[in-house]
């Protein structure tokens, strides 16, 4: 009688931790669905991926020191 008490202390304990496992990962799934559907859509604007499309202020050359410029000889003149 004290062996089956024990043992359907043991089952139910395992029985709340997974339903209280499994309703955690309910929940968590649902936020992340509300989050990826109707909270990260407003916060992202709709933008081109064509450079062309901006108006950039300056428009000058940027000098690229990664690599040296070729120096001018004879037959590059």
């Amino acid at each position: 009688m004290v062996d089956q008490d024990r043992r359907m202390e043991t089952i139910m304990k395992e029985a709340k931790t997974i339903l209280s496992k499994g309703l955690l990962a309910v929940l968590g799934s649902g936020g992340a669905f509300v989050y990826i559907k109707f909270i990260k859509p407003k916060q992202s604007a709709k933008v081109s991926a064509e450079p062309d499309d901006y108006a950039f202020e300056d428009e000058e050359e940027y000098i690229n020191e990664d690599y040296p410029e070729p120096e001018e000889t004879e037959e590059t003149k």
